[in-house]
């Protein structure tokens, strides 16, 4: 949690959203261990963790697009800016001629 708050404080969030990636995948690996080792008097309860960790990676991926497309924003001028801060080329993709069926 620690993680999170450090991102959410900080202007440049992608080093510490990609640290958080790393941690929860590391997270997920020793659940799968404690499971195989049957640590949990349950499997219920390895199954609730990993789904817990598992949502969380899935918000942190969120995180890390939204970054990296704000990123890619603030660098973009010229021509092939937008005013959205979307690079030009994307806008082509999105805005292009729909594909045929």
């Amino acid at each position: 949690m620690t993680v999170i708050i450090r991102a959410n404080s900080r202007r440049e969030k992608l080093p510490v959203l990609y640290e958080l990636r790393e941690r929860l995948e590391a997270l997920l690996v020793l659940l799968r261990i404690g499971k195989e080792v049957r640590a949990f008097q349950h499997v219920a309860t390895y199954g609730r963790a990993a789904e817990l960790v598992v949502a969380l990676s899935r918000q942190n991926e969120g995180w890390i697009k939204s970054q990296s497309r704000s990123a890619v924003g603030a660098r973009g001028s010229g021509l092939n800016a937008r005013p959205d801060g979307q690079a030009g080329e994307r806008a082509e993709l999105h805005h292009g001629a729909s594909a045929p069926p």
